[in-house]
């Protein structure tokens, strides 16, 4: 998985991967032991179709994964004339499927719900409510875009039609409540009109009740676009507050840091709603014109009023996916120094240079 979840109401890591052939899918459910990261617990699900799982929700009792309506076009792979992501096809006529896995070994039984046609890359944080029904939030796209189109020696930026190839990336807070015969019923809320993505929370409330979440999300409302500012959701409330750079200026994915406890005070195993935005929230911001980088902070109760910290990086670091945060992770300058030349000298000799081949049609395609 891209996105693994820690569950803070055990501390495990949970995580998923996937074996896939052209008519279906096996994700493989998998739950680490938080002190020697000993498998603790695995479960196995067949799905019938295409499979495409970037990330999935964890609340304490299910793994819930969103399988959209997609095709994939066999001939096209196997002669090598597209990639596995450009041989998939949305179908908006079909309908999505949320597939609903018990945690417990002891419960066999994987439900099906069939949904709207929709796509979610990313979502913030799932969990359940004392009646039962399991509420996650998520970015929501109306299809899904797996590829874009790329010409020669033309940045994506120059070559792609925003507003055609890319779809709006929605807030959206999705339930399925229990029903009284047995299954769920589904529903949804916008909570905002403005395309983002990269959903960010307090570390605490990991599959468990969430009041704020962070994004990078696009200056313009209700149009696709580059993601350039940071924005705070109130999901109690349905506020939204952000803060944005200069138009050639773009923030990547926005990371939540805790405010470190005085050393008198025991760790924080839980955190209130009311304190749940105290910590700080970083990023890297690309300037685009300067082609530099800079780690900015906020303080996270209050990001519309801008970073309170910005450091230039002595290297530019080119606007990219998913960060993390680790605490007290540090590393040595000369060793940092050491591993970028050795680096540099791997780059100098095209040591990652792909040919790909498929042996059973005695075609080879370089790319």
């Amino acid at each position: 998985s891209a996105h693994p979840k820690v569950d803070t109401n055990t501390g495990r890591l949970v995580t998923f991967s996937t074996s896939t052939s052209f008519n279906s899918v096996n994700l493989k459910c998998q739950e680490f032991d938080p002190k020697d990261f000993s498998l603790r617990s695995e479960r196995l699900v067949e799905l019938p179709g295409v499979g495409f799982f970037h990330d999935f929700v964890v609340t304490k009792n299910y793994y819930i994964f969103h399988q959209p309506p997609a095709e994939f076009e066999v001939w096209p792979f196997l002669l090598g004339m597209k990639c596995a992501a450009e041989s998939l096809k949305f179908n908006p006529q079909g309908r999505s499927k949320l597939i609903i896995v018990p945690r417990d070994l002891n419960n066999p039984k994987v439900e099906t719900v069939d949904v709207d046609p929709h796509f979610v890359f990313h979502y913030a944080n799932g969990f359940e409510r004392s009646d039962g029904s399991i509420v996650w939030d998520g970015l929501m796209h109306d299809r899904l875009v797996a590829s874009l189109p790329v010409t020669d020696g033309q940045p994506i930026w120059q070559s792609i039609d925003y507003e055609k190839d890319l779809t709006l990336s929605l807030f959206t807070r999705c339930t399925l409540t229990p029903k009284a015969g047995g299954g769920f019923s589904y529903s949804t809320v916008q909570l905002s009109q403005r395309s983002m993505d990269f959903p960010a929370i307090h570390p605490l409330v990991s599959c468990r009740p969430h009041r704020f979440v962070y994004t990078n999300g696009a200056p313009v409302v209700g149009k696709p676009c580059p993601y350039q500012g940071l924005v705070k959701i109130d999901t109690s409330t349905g506020e939204e507050v952000s803060w944005f750079p200069a138009p050639h200026e773009f923030i990547g994915e926005p990371c939540f840091v805790p405010k470190r406890l005085p050393s008198n005070q025991k760790k924080m195993d839980t955190v209130s709603e009311e304190n749940e935005d105290s910590g700080y929230v970083l990023a890297l911001l690309n300037n685009g014109q300067l082609l530099q980088t800079e780690l900015v902070v906020f303080d996270a109760k209050q990001i519309e009023k801008g970073p309170i910290s910005r450091s230039l990086l002595p290297v530019n670091v080119p606007s990219g996916l998913h960060g993390t945060f680790a605490d007290g992770l540090v590393f040595d300058p000369t060793d940092i120094l050491r591993r970028f030349t050795a680096v540099k000298a791997l780059d100098s000799r095209n040591w990652n240079e792909i040919t790909g081949g498929f042996s059973g049609l005695g075609i080879s395609y370089d790319m």
